[in-house]
């Protein structure tokens, strides 16, 4: 809400002369025309594109709609309404790979400001792309939001984020749809060598095979974090593998489920019996239970497949109901190194995405017209 507020102070306060300014400066401090041509937004003749781009990277911060600011007064581009729309389906331009190369750029500009000690974590989560009132879009599917409870026509938008704990940049997204258009998608000619079937291929496969996709394309783009973190609905073994092998520790809540089984003394038990066998910490304490432990990779009783350790930290859930119910959360850290403490002010950066969220939905029009 801090950030909200501060967001929505700055909005009244900005002038038509200082954004333009501002954008201006931002241009020339992170070299958006070359991260334009590395992602292929080029033009042969017409309009430039660092100039399209700048006309609408600007509407964001003057609480216009494109229609409004192209067909009155504020249109000051000097160009109409179909510039910007074959600008934004322009089919040749990556605009993962564009936001890839500045989130880079402002990385490492943030990174000259910051002590080396900071700890730096990747965030990964997903939001919901509503599109209702559509029925002609590819590969939309029917979504379940988790947070309103009900279905929705769209996609789930996948984003990896950033964050040394002040500050929060989108990294890469992917728009994720259902495999059950896994048939539209191969009956569609694309060619497999286009951007386009990459896009459309990354839609329709699972979550987990996504995020290491975005994962591999970030170190690829030259971040180096140490830690990835996520909720509940990500944690699983066959991810948490598959980061091990990337050398990347992962910080999560776990699902207090029967499925994912762990070493503990000599037998393969669910995490409900774990914290049923051991002592908890008296008085008001940040947890109530820390203990060191193996996980099976597979969710199976195959002795072979024990070999991700983990530090499981169980916090008290501070909610009213919850508290009658002696409900608990579950952090998850494939780095046992790290203090509980840490573990757990570590984890408290993942909210961070969810502010992100909501600024986007709110300010930025997000899903809406951007």
């Amino acid at each position: 809400m801090k950030t909200l507020s501060c967001f929505r102070s700055f909005e009244k306060d900005i002038s038509q002369d200082h954004i333009g300014e501002m954008t201006i400066r931002f241009q020339k401090t992170f070299a958006l025309h070359r991260a334009l041509k590395i992602a292929h937004a080029n033009k042969e003749q017409g309009i430039p594109v660092l100039r399209v781009f700048s006309y609408l990277f600007a509407l964001a911060f003057r609480n216009h709609s494109l229609y409004r600011a192209v067909q009155f007064d504020e249109s000051e581009g000097g160009f109409g309404k179909d510039v910007c729309h074959r600008f934004l389906k322009s089919p040749t331009t990556d605009w993962q790979l564009f936001l890839n190369v500045l989130s880079c750029r402002v990385m490492r500009w943030l990174s000259a400001l910051t002590s080396d000690e900071r700890k730096e974590t990747f965030i990964i989560d997903d939001t919901s792309y509503k599109r209702n009132r559509a029925r002609r879009v590819e590969l939309i599917a029917r979504q379940y939001d988790h947070c309103l409870h009900e279905y929705y026509l769209g996609f789930r938008c996948l984003c990896l984020a950033w964050s040394d704990g002040n500050t929060t940049i989108p990294v890469d997204y992917a728009l994720l749809s259902s495999e059950k258009q896994r048939g539209a998608l191969e009956a569609s000619r694309l060619d497999r060598r286009s951007r386009k079937f990459r896009v459309r291929s990354e839609a329709v496969m699972k979550a987990t095979t996504v995020v290491l996709r975005l994962l591999k394309r970030a170190v690829k783009a030259g971040f180096k974090t140490q830690y990835v973190m996520f909720d509940s609905w990500f944690t699983c073994p066959s991810l948490l593998s598959e980061l091990t092998k990337l050398g990347l520790k992962t910080i999560g809540m776990v699902k207090q489920g029967e499925k994912m089984l762990y070493s503990f003394n000599g037998q393969l038990v669910p995490i409900k019996t774990i914290y049923a066998q051991n002592c908890k910490r008296r008085g008001r304490s940040k947890y109530l239970l820390s203990v060191e432990t193996t996980l099976c990779k597979k969710g199976t009783k195959n002795e072979e497949s024990l070999s991700i350790p983990v530090k499981l930290v169980f916090v008290r859930n501070t909610e009213a109901k919850a508290r009658k119910a002696k409900n608990y959360f579950v952090l998850l850290s494939t780095d046992t190194t790290l203090s509980e403490e840490e573990i757990i002010q570590l984890y408290q950066r993942r909210w961070s995405i969810e502010v992100f969220f909501q600024v986007c939905k709110t300010y930025l029009r997000f899903a809406k017209e951007s």
